[in-house]
């Protein structure tokens, strides 16, 4: 008996040991965009939407339809629609539109976007979008960060810098080591990463006014010729860019309409994401292959530091439109990785 009594306790432990595979989803089959939130997980393929009980993995609704009518959303490959978790509701950015759905997925409203914004996030009674612009002589797009009121009339700009992308002659220039612009609202409050001036958080209201900086000192991470590499391994492999290397005769006739520009140091910031009063800063500082994560709170006081792997990337293309595997709930990160051997994807959730 008392054997026994070890052996439901060793199971018992085991099953709480991070990180851990929670179950296999066989029904999805291109996730671009997970959200955790209440202990369920909101997946992103395409037009269609999908909730999952967090506990057993249950398909609880799905939703969606491809089309331009009411309720429905254009499809563009590897540019994925958008999904916020508001106040009970599923509110979906797609390309020119919002849509807001019921907690079960049934249609309530929707609006008219513009083409540039291609996320929007409730903020109050307001919204922040992520969108493109250029500069008055066309030759420069930027990524901004821009507040809008509940009838989309431009408030304000946060925030811009360069887009990573910019056009060449010929082809394009790529700005290999510039980080995406991450933005969350938790508590009524706005963080706003300004990676390139620093280790820099900015803090507003919901109205887009400043209340204070997050600023750390940090130590610069050199990126190497073996990074260097991997960026350009990952980019090669990306499935949209092996498409058009197909299209035009191979990766080597492609790379010659691509200037791949690398700075000397990473971002201090890869990204960030709130759950609750708790801030998750990601980092490019690295150990035994694992990315760092600042967890503070929102004052930006460090709690703890942990490591945790990185594998959960979407592709660069779809990273670039502001597609994520990857959620963070009540101190732990749950993430989906594909099982190419059996051909389903998994969720994992490593503790932070």
């Amino acid at each position: 008996m008392k054997k026994f009594s070890y052996l439901i306790l060793f199971l018992l432990v085991s099953s709480l040991i991070f990180p851990r595979l929670i179950g296999t989803l066989p029904q999805v089959m291109k996730p671009t965009m997970i959200v955790v939130k209440n202990n369920k997980l909101y997946i992103a393929e395409g037009a269609i939407f999908s909730v999952y009980s967090i506990n057993d993995q249950k398909l609880l609704h799905k939703f969606g339809k491809k089309g331009e009518g009411p309720g429905e959303l254009i499809e563009i490959p590897h540019v994925p629609n958008k999904i916020s978790i508001v106040k009970g509701k599923i509110f979906v950015t797609g390309i020119g539109k919002a849509i807001s759905f019921s907690k079960t997925g049934e249609f309530i409203s929707e609006f008219k976007t513009t083409q540039s914004v291609f996320q929007l996030i409730p903020a109050g009674n307001n919204f922040i979008a992520k969108e493109f612009a250029q500069s008055k002589d066309g030759k420069v797009r930027y990524m901004t960060i821009t507040l809008y009121n509940s009838n989309m009339k431009k408030l304000k700009e946060l925030y811009r810098q360069p887009f990573v992308q910019q056009q060449g002659s010929p082809g394009i220039v790529l700005d290999m080591t510039m980080e995406f612009v991450s933005i969350v609202i938790t508590e009524e409050k706005i963080f706003l990463e300004e990676s390139p001036k620093g280790f820099l958080i900015e803090v507003f209201d919901l109205n887009g006014n400043k209340l204070y900086d997050i600023e750390k000192k940090y130590t610069k991470t050199p990126v190497t010729a073996k990074d260097r590499e991997k960026l350009e391994n990952k980019l090669k492999n990306d499935p949209q860019v092996k498409q058009q290397a197909n299209r035009v005769g191979g990766w080597g006739e492609l790379k010659k309409f691509i200037k791949m520009n690398f700075s000397a140091y990473f971002p201090p910031i890869k990204g960030i994401e709130a759950s609750g009063n708790r801030l998750y800063v990601r980092t490019y500082n690295m150990k035994d292959g694992k990315d760092e994560y600042i967890v503070m709170d929102l004052k930006g006081n460090v709690m703890k530091k942990v490591f945790i792997s990185s594998s959960f990337e979407p592709s660069i293309n779809s990273q670039i439109a502001g597609g994520r595997l990857s959620s963070i709930e009540n101190g732990k990160l749950y993430y989906l990785l594909e099982n190419e051997d059996d051909e389903e994807w998994e969720i994992h959730v490593e503790k932070l």
